[in-house]
């Protein structure tokens, strides 16, 4: 999986644009087999993927099937989902 990112072009004038969100070293495992019979495992399906986003700028995720694209989407997710409850922020559609 590829993140595809481009960060913002600076002139030597302009100050350093920091990133609106950003996740570093996202990691997921899943288990998997029959636990009940000792023959449990765990699929990798994320390990050390980090991702920013800039303001104007866009931020693509890319790769072959399962290779953990959704599952990083859904970390996102989850987790601006967990901040904003924090922060007791509410969106009205």
């Amino acid at each position: 999986m590829n993140i595809i990112q481009q960060r913002p072009n600076l002139s030597t004038n302009e100050k350093p644009v920091a990133p609106i969100l950003e996740a570093i070293h996202l990691r997921k495992d899943f288990p998997v087999g029959a636990r009940l019979l000792g023959t449990a495992g765990v699929v990798h399906a994320v390990e050390d993927t980090s991702l920013a986003l800039y303001p104007g700028h866009a931020t693509a995720l890319v790769g072959e099937s399962g290779s953990g694209k959704t599952t990083v989407a859904r970390i996102w997710h989850v987790s601006m989902i967990r901040l904003l409850e924090r922060l007791n922020f509410r969106v009205n559609l």
